[in-house]
């Protein structure tokens, strides 16, 4: 299934009405790649989007978001991205787009956001 990038980007980006406010220019660009991934990673486990698939959307949204780069670098080499993402997607619901609740924004995001 071929999903279309602006929707896509904008799944993620519900992920990143976040209930907190993130105080840097850093912290939210981690947090909205983050949310990205985990919106494609949600996507991969219910069978919509193959890791190749998902990859290319990820970058995709980074070429269209440059702001992003630094921070997808980040994502691609961090233990705390991963555990963030692992702990994020499982909670998007079956169609990758629910809220995303104040407890994982302080108990999962944030302490991973270093």
């Amino acid at each position: 299934m071929k999903l279309n990038l602006p929707i896509f980007a904008a799944m993620a980006c519900a992920a990143i009405g976040l209930p907190l406010q993130a105080q840097t220019a850093q912290m939210m660009n981690r947090t909205e790649i983050i949310s990205v991934i985990a919106v494609a990673q949600c996507h991969i486990n219910a069978g919509r989007l193959t890791e190749e698939q998902a990859n290319q959307i990820v970058r995709e949204i980074v070429q269209e978001k440059p702001h992003l780069k630094a921070a997808s670098l980040w994502a691609l080499n961090s233990d705390n991205a991963r555990a963030a993402r692992d702990g994020m997607a499982p909670t998007l619901g079956p169609n990758c787009n629910s809220e995303v609740t104040d407890e994982l924004v302080e108990n999962v995001i944030l302490p991973n956001l270093n």
